[in-house]
């Protein structure tokens, strides 16, 4: 006499049942061998559960929520010798012959050495895409201070072309340098495109050392060499004082509507755009005329606070006399806050009108560090208002003050 059983998945307890609707356990039981006629009658009643073959015994046949039926063996691993291991037989149709021979070839496999269950891993990291390699690349951001960036940064590759939903695999050197080129078109310096590029394959490298996944199952092409940085001289130039007059004036005419606000905060300020356009009006504070620069939008992330001199906050009080009641951002994009293609838009259209080449939007900060530093402030404050953590990122302006440089020495002349 044979008997085949029931177990309950939720305690994995063997020969234990489901209770049936009337309440009790109920064990399924019949003379001889299970057969195709036993498979077919079974449905799904108030829980999951496995039905067990009489032929291959470590066979199961799951019925689960809304009558889903799958093959599953369960066996011991032969590397960890952990006992347990359920693998999904690759049965699409409920027969249990088809069934039985699929079991059994897992299981010669399986003794041979070639575990099909880690075949079926191996396989479905072969074609991880690169979202789900950035979402297992996350947890190990947490303890770096500058996690939340990088982490940005990694989405918003993603979401370039949709290149996030590409199985790393199939990612070609081709897609690499069409991004590259992306960037520069929207007039990224080659600093930043090199520092994103860095991160990309910098992720990948943390995912081999931590066994996430293997190098010779995923990969990226090879990394694209490194863009030499001659353009960062020339992405520092200041506007000359007529260019700055027409910049100004030119902006006064035309939309959007924010653009000539935004022009003055930033040419007296000198935020970064990813600052500038999150900034809300709780961030202003006109009594003291300060602004509270909130971490969570600073490429630092850290907290700042910047004064406001008399033209940014006019200019921001004409605004906000404009603004809609309860509007909580400063300067307002199509949906939300302004995009980097919007306010690169606005500019380009605006340097073009203005008869002025070769500029960004961030040359506008480079302009307030330039001025200040060639009006003689030192090189410390400048640091300070620019929000840099380090002395060495402005010391690249140091440029800009040689005659005080002389006065300065000049000075031990009288002694």
């Amino acid at each position: 006499m044979f008997f085949y059983t029931i177990e309950c998945t939720l305690s994995y307890v063997p020969y234990t049942y489901p209770r049936n609707p009337g309440g009790g356990l109920q064990m399924a039981k019949k003379s001889g061998n299970l057969t195709q006629s036993d498979i077919n009658k079974a449905v799904y009643t108030d829980r999951e559960y496995y039905i067990r073959d009489t032929d291959v015994r470590q066979l199961f046949y799951r019925v689960k929520k809304g009558n889903k039926f799958s093959w599953v063996v369960k066996y011991t691993d032969p590397e960890t010798g952990k006992g347990r291991r359920k693998f999904t037989l690759d049965v699409p149709t409920n027969e249990l012959e088809a069934a039985r021979k699929a079991a059994k070839t897992f299981f010669n496999e399986l003794i041979a050495g070639n575990n099909p269950a880690q075949k079926k891993k191996t396989l479905a990291l072969k074609s991880l895409t690169l979202s789900e390699a950035v979402e297992l690349y996350e947890p190990y951001t947490k303890t770096l201070k500058s996690g939340e960036g990088v982490m940005q940064e990694l989405y918003k590759i993603c979401k370039w072309e949709n290149i996030g939903k590409k199985p790393i695999n199939s990612i070609t050197r081709k897609d690499i340098n069409q991004f590259i080129e992306a960037e520069n078109s929207i007039g990224n310096t080659r600093r930043t495109i090199n520092k994103k590029i860095t991160l990309l394959y910098g992720m990948m490298n943390a995912l081999y050392q931590n066994g996430d996944v293997k190098r010779e199952d995923v990969k990226l092409p090879l990394k694209p060499k490194k863009q030499a940085e001659t353009d960062s001289n020339k992405n520092r130039r200041y506007f000359e004082p007529a260019e700055r007059i027409r910049l100004i004036e030119t902006s006064k005419g035309m939309s959007p509507a924010w653009l000539y606000t935004a022009i003055i905060v930033s040419l007296n300020t000198g935020l970064r755009p990813g600052s500038l356009f999150n900034l809300t009006w709780a961030d202003l504070d006109f009594r003291t005329s300060t602004i509270q620069l909130q971490a969570g939008y600073m490429k630092t992330k850290d907290h700042w606070i910047i004064p406001m001199n008399k033209k940014t906050s006019s200019a921001l009080k004409d605004w906000k006399k404009k603004c809609p009641q309860g509007q909580a951002l400063i300067f307002k994009g199509t949906e939300e806050a302004v995009t980097k293609q919007e306010w690169t838009d606005a500019f380009n259209a605006l340097v073009k009108e203005a008869g002025i080449s070769g500029m960004t939007w961030y040359n506008m900060r480079h302009d307030f560090a330039s001025q200040l530093v060639m009006k003689g402030v030192s090189l410390y404050t400048v640091k300070d208002l620019m929000c840099h953590k380090n002395i060495t990122t402005t010391q690249v302006y140091a440029h800009l003050s040689p005659d005080l440089k002389a006065d300065a020495v000049a000075l031990l002349d009288s002694l």
